[in-house]
C-alpha cells in the first residue's frame, strides 16, 4: 500500500520539474515578446501581466517545492505550509485560466480544446496534491 508522505513526495517532485519547465517556458515567452516589434501600433511588444505572474509563481513554486521536500523529510509541518499556500495560489490561477478559455468558447477549434484538456488536467493535479499536502501537514508528528 502506498502511503500519502510517498505519493506527497511524488507529487512534490512533479510539480518542481513542472515548475521549473513552466519558469524557462514562461521567461522564453516575455523574451520573445520583448525582442518582437509589430506593425501595429497597439502591440507595442510590451508582456501582458499574466506571463509576469507566472514566472514570480513558478519561481515561488520552486522555492516552496524545495521547502516542502525537506518539511516531508523532516516531518517539519512548518515547512509544508508555503507549499500548501502556493498550492492554493495555482489552483485560484489554474481557474482563472480556465474563466478566461471558456469565456473564449470555441468548440470547433482545436487548440481550444487543447487549452481546455491541459488546464482540466491542471487543476485536477493540483486540487489532488493539495488535498495530500493537507493531510499529510495534519498527521505529521
Amino acid at each position: 500500500m502506498v502511503s500519502t508522505r510517498s505519493l506527497s513526495w511524488t507529487c512534490v517532485l512533479v510539480q518542481l520539474v513542472l515548475s521549473c519547465a513552466c519558469l524557462l517556458g514562461s521567461l522564453g515567452v516575455i523574451a520573445a515578446i520583448l525582442q518582437s516589434k509589430s506593425i501595429y501600433p497597439e502591440r507595442d511588444g510590451t508582456p501582458s501581466i499574466e506571463w509576469w505572474l507566472l514566472s514570480l509563481l513558478c519561481l515561488f513554486m520552486i522555492g516552496a517545492s524545495i521547502l516542502a521536500m525537506f518539511g516531508l523529510a523532516a516531518k517539519n509541518t512548518q515547512l509544508i505550509v508555503p507549499h500548501i499556500v502556493l498550492l492554493g495560489l495555482c489552483s485560484v490561477f489554474v481557474g482563472w485560466c480556465l474563466y478566461l478559455v471558456f469565456s473564449q468558447a470555441d468548440p470547433s477549434n482545436f487548440n481550444w480544446w487543447l487549452s481546455l484538456g491541459a488546464l482540466s488536467t491542471a487543476e485536477i493535479f493540483v486540487g489532488i496534491s493539495l488535498l495530500l499536502e493537507v493531510k499529510v501537514a495534519l498527521t505529521v508528528t
